[in-house]
């Protein structure tokens, strides 16, 4: 009984293949690509809208015009995602077929609330089906199936408009598939196999984990089948068979089940884990941690169950995952053995949920894995975790037999050391001879000591020089890397020369904190605008190199390519992508860049500005001039509903001197006090050189900067931040009639 009997180990393992096989098999049977009239007698043109605050009727979402409604590509499923929008889905329905007319509209995904299906009628009526798993079972209709079917209606060479109106609460996903009423019962049949098998192999280990648990009297394997059938309850919820067979007209426990059970999964699991890797024992904080969350699961039971929160089970057990398997990891660095079948059987349950989380935020996908990887995951979690209980159990009994031989040992030495005391008294000769042995003894012992001693320094010598020379490789490796990346960022900065050619008096003051910035200057000559940004990423060095590129290319394409030149809104769209671009909406990401951009029209000697936080300052008729940014960033945290930025216009009569800068040269500590260099003596600086020619000014600046550095000799600083100041002198030309 000590180890997994082969018998059962081959049946979850065939189980496992068998999975994929019938699921294989389904879908290459059922799944028809409505958009390929090759592969079937419907021809079918799919399109979609979403109304997220208005609500048409059915009227008006008939008269609605063609360009307002999405087409879908060829073999493609809807997934939008998590959603609140309600989603309308029209198709175009063509039979082919002169001699037959048995055909279904498939959904097979039972995640849907409600969903009002308008099929047309000979007559010229609309027949309404309202069904969901927000509606008791029996408005399935004819054909109850534990996902979504219906029957229709399909005259040959007649074209149909079939509408549909889909809500729901959770990922909307919607798998639209046409087909002939026999497959689709060869479908469920397939289906019905395929969870067949998977809560058959579970049943299989609810069975024999049981007897175990009889035989033993150990509660690991009570609350471990505890969470198996946590398991079963959620799944038999989630493909429909609890619904269709148990509560079919409750549509309360179909909506809460799975998440309430959830919670009871948290309970079951931590519990589990808490008494079998004996987490006290290793990792104290461990224990607080997962005590802490099955208090979770409690309270977010009781928000699922009054719907304050209907997703906090879910959140829950996310933590409750992750928290595992960082606790599996620790416990068994620390020496528990048996922890690792434990660590590798939540790293299966995880990424088949990860699988089924990513599917549902439209990242993956709909297939066959990532439609039912959770399950897959779950069975061999299931599976290994089985072989961690009984890899415990073979552990302790040879622990147990370790014992019981070392007490065999010390008895058999304590019989030897009395025999040899009876002989130490019968053979008082022989004294004086065994004590020079033992002395003898002894010394070679020391010897061997010393011997040993000095080969394990030696080895310890060869060890630290080799760890020498890894981390010596190791530092050149990463030398290499920043070069490079210092390369691959200067290649990306516009060229000098370019920025010359526009602004013939101009300068860039550039100095990066690292080998590679955070700051970086864009430049644009586009239909006879030109178009300079100073901007400052968030943070410096590597990261901060990495936001550049991302700033970089999306200015590229909002100027390049969709030909925006007004720069409050192109930091209007800028935000916009940085926040897709980091996922900002949906991580806990917060980084952004502050900037000032310029946009100059020579014919109309007009300069466009805007800026997000960076002011600009220019110079005229012997006057220092300052327009503040907007006190906000580009990306990072949106409280407003929508973020706009405002634009300035400054009519250029007069030679002009203009700046825009990030914060690095202000911000800088030095000087005789070791204080910051501050915006009003930047901008004194500034104007005490306007005058000079821009060579000039760009060297004054880093003298300037180098010397502020400096001036305490006993305590000079270093640059805490990147630098960079833009500098460029406007000279309108009047063209005389």
């Amino acid at each position: 009984m000590h180890l997994l009997p082969q018998y059962i180990l081959r049946y979850l393992f065939t189980s496992i293949i068998s999975l994929f096989i019938v699921q294989g098999s389904v879908a290459q049977k059922s799944h028809i690509n409505l958009l390929d009239p090759s592969q079937t007698e419907i021809e079918a043109k799919l399109q979609y809208i979403k109304t997220a605050n208005a609500h048409p009727s059915f009227k008006e979402v008939q008269n609605l015009p063609k360009q307002n409604w999405q087409a879908m590509a060829e073999g493609e499923s809807l997934n939008l995602g998590y959603t609140k929008e309600i989603v309308w889905v029209k198709m175009v329905v063509k039979n082919t077929s002169t001699h037959f007319n048995e055909w279904v509209l498939h959904l097979p995904y039972t995640l849907l609330d409600t969903i009002d299906m308008y099929l047309p009628q000979t007559n010229g009526t609309w027949q309404l089906t309202r069904t969901g798993r927000g509606l008791p079972f029996h408005t399935r209709g004819e054909i109850k199936s534990t996902d979504f079917a219906f029957a229709l209606n399909l005259p040959d060479t007649q074209s149909k408009t079939i509408y549909a109106r889909v809500r729901t609460q959770g990922p909307l996903i919607l798998p639209m598939e046409f087909k002939t009423k026999s497959i689709l019962q060869q479908d469920m049949m397939s289906s019905h196999i395929y969870y067949g098998i998977y809560f058959g192999a579970l049943a299989i280990m609810i069975c024999y984990n049981l007897f175990i648990f009889i035989a033993l009297r150990d509660t690991n394997y009570l609350y471990y089948i505890l969470s198996i059938l946590c398991t079963v309850g959620i799944f038999m919820t989630v493909a429909g068979y609890s619904f269709k067979y148990l509560f079919p007209e409750s549509v309360w426990l179909n909506l809460y089940f799975t998440r309430i059970f959830m919670g009871f999964v948290v309970l079951a699991t931590g519990t589990f884990a808490l008494n079998f890797l004996e987490i006290k024992k290793y990792v104290r904080w461990g224990d607080y941690l997962l005590k802490a969350i099955m208090a979770a699961a409690v309270l977010a039971m009781v928000l699922v169950v009054t719907d304050l929160r209907p997703s906090a089970t879910n959140s829950v057990v996310s933590l409750h995952s992750v928290s595992l398997i960082l606790v599996g990891i620790v416990v068994w660095k620390k020496g528990n053995p048996y922890a690792r079948f434990y660590v590798f059987a939540w790293v299966f349950y995880l990424s088949g949920g990860s699988i089924i989380t990513l599917r549902n935020a439209g990242i993956l996908p709909l297939n066959t894995l990532t439609t039912h990887g959770a399950e897959i995951g779950s069975v061999l979690e299931v599976m290994l975790l089985s072989l961690a209980l009984s890899d415990r159990y073979r552990t302790m009994k040879k622990e147990k037999e370790a014992l019981q031989e070392k007490n065999l040992r010390i008895q058999q030495k304590h019989n030897e050391e009395l025999e040899k005391k009876v002989k130490e008294r019968t053979q008082k000769l022989s004294e004086t001879n065994e004590e020079l042995n033992q002395i003898n003894e002894e010394l070679n012992t020391t010897i061997e000591t010393v011997q040993t001693q000095k080969e394990q320094i030696s080895e310890q010598h060869k060890s630290i020089t080799q760890q020498a020379k890894q981390l010596e490789e190791a530092f050149s490796n990463i030398r290499s890397s920043i070069n490079y990346a210092q390369r691959i960022q200067e290649a990306k900065l516009p060229q000098l020369e370019q920025i010359k050619a526009a602004f013939q008096q101009s300068f860039v003051f550039f100095r990066p904190r690292d080998q590679v910035s955070g700051d970086f200057y864009w430049f644009a000559d586009v239909d006879g605008k030109k178009l300079i940004a100073a901007i400052d990423c968030t943070g410096h060095g590597v990261p901060g190199a990495f936001m550049s590129m991302i700033g970089s290319e999306l200015l590229n394409e909002i100027v390049n390519q969709r030909k925006i030149f007004k720069p409050d809104e192109i930091l209007n769209h800028l935000h916009i992508g940085i926040r897709q671009t980091l996922r900002q909406r949906e991580t806990a990401n917060r980084d952004g860049m502050d900037m000032a951009i310029c946009v100059w029209d020579e014919q109309s000697h007009t300069l466009q500005y805007a800026g997000a936080k960076n002011p600009v300052v220019y110079i005229n008729d012997g006057e220092l001039h300052e327009i503040k940014g907007d006190r906000m960033p580009i990306g990072g945290l949106q409280r407003e509903e929508k973020r706009l930025f405002t634009l300035h216009e400054i009519q250029i009569e007069t030679p002009s001197s203009i700046y825009i800068y990030s914060d690095g040269f202000q911000d800088q500590f030095g000087g005789k006090e070791g204080r910051k260099f501050l915006s009003r003596r930047f901008k004194e600086l500034l104007y005490e050189n306007h005058e000079l020619p821009m060579e000039d000014q760009q060297q004054i600046l880093t003298h300037t900067f180098e010397n502020w550095l400096t001036e305490n000799q006993d305590h000079p600083e270093t640059q805490i931040d990147d630098v960079l100041v833009i500098g460029f002198r406007l000279e309108p030309v009047r063209v005389e009639v």
